[in-house]
Parts: structure tokens; sequence; C-alpha cells
């Protein structure tokens, strides 16, 4: 019991970090009872004019504002917020942590953060009289909502029309080209304790959007640490490694040599960036782990992207 609670701390924790980088979604732990403003009260949220200062506490919700156009008016990000490649020179207002200070410092008109992502943010923000508007990206239709939500209050040039006809495009030509085939996959987002996703998880869905099935898909959780026996029970065609791995490693693991991702040098690394971040490039992620799945039917970007 002992080594049992020890794992599930370490595992805990990981996710934790994960979470708090703003790579990963992670609603099951990182929320409490204070979830930010009610939605009634963030509802009312509304501005005259364009905010001229606008501080992003998550690296997704970066992604989204550079993305709706209003990449020019933010002015605090964190330290992991290294997307796009202007985001990089934004003032940073702390890292894992946010540093309230600095935050302050910048008199932002309005603070984006990532519903869930980390305890009492809101309520701080709060506390110091600073707007704030919590965005849920959850799953991918949530995703494409909360960008056509900051596009609304931002007055912002771009919102979520292209990403959904992108989408539907993909989706469509995938259909065509995978009719009745659908590989399974094994998402590892962490190596050591061994750790995935379920199927309440964003990544779930752009695993079955890549015409995938994750053999963990019946756990109705976000992210969940599993055995080594039980993925070999499973028995995937593909491992998909979302984190600094060496495949050759994960392919000496005790009991993976019989795998059918083994067997067929499946293993396969991928940018986590884009697809552990739930931001506008998760059609990206889609496009990308479908052309993994399936190489005798690549599908180009060219290919979905809706004319103008």
């Amino acid at each position: 019991m002992k080594k049992l609670s020890i794992f599930k701390k370490t595992g805990r924790a990981v996710l934790a970090l994960l979470a708090l980088s703003g790579i990963f979604y992670m609603p099951a732990f990182a929320q409490n009872e204070s979830e930010g403003l009610s939605g009634a009260a963030e509802n009312a949220i509304s501005f005259e004019t364009r905010p001229v200062s606008i501080v992003s506490s998550s690296p997704a919700v970066t992604e989204i504002l550079f993305y709706i156009g209003a990449g020019s008016s933010v002015k605090g990000v964190t330290t992991l917020c290294d997307y796009p490649q202007e985001a990089k020179s934004v003032q940073k207002i702390g890292d894992l942590n946010i540093n309230y200070e600095k935050l302050l410092e910048i008199k932002p008109d309005v603070v984006f953060s990532m519903k869930g992502l980390r305890a009492k943010e809101e309520e701080i923000l709060n506390s110091f009289g600073v707007r704030n508007v919590s965005l849920d990206l959850g799953s991918i239709e949530s995703i494409f909502d909360s960008i056509d939500k900051a596009a609304e209050l931002l007055k912002a040039p771009r919102n979520s029309s292209q990403l959904r006809k992108k989408m539907k495009n993909l989706s469509s030509l995938i259909r065509k080209k995978q009719k009745n085939i659908v590989r399974s996959v094994y998402f590892e987002i962490w190596g050591d304790p061994p750790m995935t996703v379920g199927g309440a998880s964003f990544i779930n869905q752009i695993i079955n959007a890549a015409q995938g099935v994750n053999i963990f898909n019946e756990v109705n959780l976000d992210n969940l640490s599993v055995s080594l026996e039980k993925v070999i029970e499973n028995n995937p065609e593909f491992i998909v490694a979302a984190y600094d791995a060496k495949t050759e490693e994960i392919a000496l693991r005790p009991g993976f040599s019989n795998l059918i991702a083994v067997k067929d040098s499946n293993i396969i690394k991928i940018d986590y960036n884009i697809y552990v971040r739930p931001g506008p490039r998760v059609i990206e992620a889609v496009l990308d782990l479908y052309n993994r799945l399936y190489p005798d039917g690549r599908i180009e970007a060219e290919e979905i992207t809706p004319a103008e």
C-alpha cells in the first residue's frame, strides 16, 4: 500500500507540473470551489473600447490571443509562453507560479486564464480588483468556443470560423480515405511512472478525430497512471510519446517486444506543445497524428485550408 501511495503522489506531482506549465489540461485536481467569475458575472464583462493591456497566464491562452489578432495588446505572459515567436519578447509575470506583484505593475485591463489550471488564481485576481476571464479549453469544441469568446470580448478581427472549416474539411477527407480502419493508440504523457490520457481528455478527441482509438478510451478520466501490464494487455498498434522520450528505451521495456507497435516500429515522438497545449493548433495535431497513423493516405495541410 505504501508503494501505491508513493506512485499516486508521484503521478499527481508530474501532472501538476505539466498542468501548471500550461502544457496540459488537468481539471481533475487543479480546480477547486473557486473557478473565477460566476457564469453571470463573466458574461457581464464587456469593454467599450478594445483593451490595450492584456495579460495571459497560460501558454494555450497566449496562443489564442495572438491567433485572434490581439497579440499587440498582450503586455504580460509566463516564461512558458513560447509560441508564437513574438510572445517570447513580452514581459514575464512568472513561470509555474504567477508573480502577482509584476502582474499588477502592468496594470492590465484584463487577465485571461485557463480554467482549472491554477487553484485560486481567479480568486486572487478578484481580490486585487483585476478583471479576469477564464477560458474553458477542455475539449476541441470548447477551444473553438473560447476563441470566439475572446475575440468577441476583445473586439478582435479573427474568430474560430476558419478553424472550424478546416476541421470540417479534415474530418471529411479522413472519412473518405479511411472508412473501415481504426488504429489503436497508447498515448503516453509521461514515462516514469507511465501516465496516459483517458476518455475525458481533449487529447482523446484528437486521437478519435485522427481515426484512432485510445486503448484507455473507456476510462472516464482526463489522465491516469497505468501499469505496463495493462499496456501489454491492450497491445496497441502505435505508441505515441508526448514528452522527451527515447523510443528505443520504450521498445526495451519488459514485455514490450511482442507489442504490435514495437514489432512494426511504430513508436513515435511528437511535438508535445502542439498536441497537449489546447489552442488553435489542435487541428495541426489531428492532421499530424492522422498522417503518422496512415502514411499511405496522407493529407496535406493545403487540402483542408478553406478558400478565403
